[in-house]
């Protein structure tokens, strides 16, 4: 421990310079710069939240005095912790280098943000602070594991994200099939990928009181096919002639019909139909116009009105993005399911492990059969955090976890200690869209540090960043800074 204090402190990790010098150089008062800042946060905060919240209660129907107050308070509350949390994090970073005379790497980068978040997250609603800490832990998450790869602390490890990404999802789907995942939408986009759950499975007894599976589906199909004749519909029709085909086919081969009791999807479909028409086939199509519709959406939102129309083109129908993308869906879904029906069969007595080590061997096999479809960094890591943070909801609903108060703000803390320093050192390794948010919450704040004095540390805290000098009031900087820094610039 010692040794390494000893190497924070030597001259190789610090420079002897203020935070007007390296920080705030539009102004020379430390008090002026912070104020600015979380006024500047704090305005724009009003424009990111305001249609926010206002949209929240309009969509509930909430349409009375009281609300609209309660909306307004909402609006002030969290427009205000953000202003805050800018404040203070320059408040502490420029009470740190007045103290200390000289800039810490990277302790100067971490700890006056941390202390400053820790305080600002107070002033947010209760409600909201879980939801925005494992926001931001995500992206520094991101943000750590970007600088491990440069740095080649990890790059021995192969395939690493994907044995990230094969563990979170196991988690989550272990935590759905069990009722203990309380996260609406992981619930709603899982239930689209391997579909609905029955509450609990069937017994061979009831199953046995069912009518004859061939009989019940000649009911079927001929009440279907009265009502197509009725209606006259030509569709309907071929629909019918479809289902009469693979009828006789699953009278010709029993396989085809095979239901076990003991599975988990509907009774009305067999092994194989779930597999092929409700996993494969109706999960590929999601993926495919999810992916063609979020296309869309997006280029009309930027007011690109032919781009969006060209989407519809075959070239683009066609693109291995939206083909690799619904393919990981539908393989993920299908290799899932059929994992569980495979094992039922062979656990027919044994609930217990139908309900839990089934889950975990089929989510195991569905993430390593898409290993390679799987690629997107982003998504591994959300699904990372997703798992993390419902872990900790069964932590804390289970009495594992005490004190989830304490927890939950130091997470934020630390998640925004860790992007702070990125913001500053290594911006680098940050998304490119969570730097273009930051410069427009700073008003490009960020852009009129003097980066040239921290490229001294090697982490090209320039890239990205047009070269830019501040006009140095001559005052206020030290004879070192203008005899080492001002002269070699000039």
């Amino acid at each position: 421990m010692p040794s390494i204090l000893s190497k924070f402190f030597s001259t190789e990790w610090n420079v002897p310079y203020n935070c007007y010098e390296m920080g705030h150089g539009w102004t020379p008062y430390c008090s002026a710069a912070a104020l600015e800042i979380g006024l500047i946060v704090f305005q724009q905060s009003l424009k990111l939240y305001a249609p926010l919240y206002l949209g929240q209660t309009i969509l509930q129907k909430k349409l009375n005095q009281k609300n609209f107050h309660e909306c307004f308070r909402s609006i002030i509350r969290s427009s205000s912790f953000l202003g805050a949390n800018a404040f203070l994090s320059i408040l502490f970073l420029c009470l740190s280098l007045n103290l200390s005379g000289r800039f810490y790497y990277p302790l100067n980068a971490y700890i006056p943000s941390f202390f400053g978040s820790f305080l600002a997250i107070l002033i947010e609603r209760p409600s909201r602070r879980k939801a925005l800490a494992f926001y931001v832990s995500n992206i520094a998450t991101e943000i750590t594991y970007k600088i491990l790869l440069t740095r080649n602390y990890i790059g021995g490890m192969k395939n690493g994200k994907f044995f990230i990404f094969s563990m979170a999802i196991t988690v989550l789907l272990f935590l759905y099939e069990n009722n203990q995942l309380n996260d609406p939408l992981i619930c709603f986009i899982l239930q689209l990928v391997i579909g609905k759950r029955t509450s609990s499975t069937v017994k061979p007894e009831e199953q046995s009181k069912k009518p004859n599976d061939n009989d019940a589906e000649a009911i079927e199909f001929d009440a279907v096919a009265e009502k197509a004749i009725k209606k006259n519909n030509f569709w309907k029709q071929i629909q019918n002639r479809t289902n009469q085909i693979w009828l006789q086919l699953k009278n010709q081969f029993p396989i085809l019909a095979y239901r076990n009791p003991f599975c988990y999807h509907h009774l009305s479909y067999s092994c194989l139909e779930n597999i092929l028409l409700q996993n494969f086939l109706k999960t590929f199509s999601i993926g495919w116009f999810s992916q063609l519709g979020l296309r869309f959406c997006s280029r009309l939102m930027a007011g690109r009105v032919n781009d969006a129309i060209n989407v519809f083109q075959i070239d683009q129908l066609l693109s291995s993005k939206y083909l690799s993308f619904a393919l990981f869906l539908s393989t993920f879904s299908s290799v899932y399911n059929s994992t569980l029906c495979f094992s039922n069969c062979f656990h027919k007595n044994n609930e217990n492990f139908n309900q839990k080590w089934s889950t975990i061997l089929a989510s195991t096999l569905a993430s390593l059969s898409t290993i390679r479809l799987a690629s997107d960094q982003s998504m591994i890591l959300y699904l990372f955090w997703k798992s993390i943070e419902a872990l900790f909801n069964v932590g804390v609903k289970q009495g594992y976890i005490t004190n989830e108060r304490f927890w939950i703000i130091f997470i934020y803390s630390l998640s925004c200690s860790q992007i702070f320093y990125s913001a500053i050192l290594e911006p680098k390794q940050m998304k490119p869209s969570y730097k273009r948010f930051l410069d427009q919450i700073s008003q490009n704040r960020l852009r009129y540090i003097n980066r040239n004095v921290l490229e001294v540390f090697g982490t090209n805290a320039s890239n990205g960043y047009e070269y830019f000098l501040p006009s140095y009031d001559l005052r206020f900087t030290s004879r070192k800074f203008q005899e080492s820094v001002l002269i070699w610039l000039f």
